[in-house]
């Protein structure tokens, strides 16, 4: 695989979704891997189209926009605000656990921590 290949937007192969919906989306999402990555799974998961991805990400686009200025990564910021707010409707614990681990390292959230919190909630 060449230099010319890693540059080049990728091809999106899913069932239902034509090629230049793909590439559209994968324009919009300034062809970054993890916003593709996390918008695949949104539509997926909520059976969404891309239109419809679409005109939420812009709208979160714009919103990061303006809370984040000068921030170099506001693709992904965009995505990843979306597919958290399915989270917190969705799974309210698994949206404030992730939370909490957002503040530690990743070396230190030892599933024995996790286990034990569950077994103190009754969930485990």
């Amino acid at each position: 695989m060449g230099i010319n290949t890693i540059s080049q937007p990728s091809s999106v192969m899913v069932a239902g979704v034509d090629d230049s919906n793909a590439r559209l989306l994968e324009y919009n999402l300034g062809n970054n891997p993890l916003a593709i990555k996390l918008a695949g799974a949104y539509i997926a998961t909520t059976r969404s189209t891309i239109p419809t991805y679409l005109a939420l990400y812009h709208e979160k686009l714009g919103s990061i926009r303006l809370r984040l200025n000068g921030y170099d990564m506001p693709y992904a910021a965009a995505a990843l605000e979306i597919s958290f707010e399915v989270l917190e409707q969705d799974h309210e614990q698994a949206a404030d656990l992730l939370l909490i681990c957002a503040f530690l390292h990743h070396e230190n959230i030892y599933d024995d921590f996790i286990r034990r919190g569950l077994a103190q909630d009754g969930s485990c």
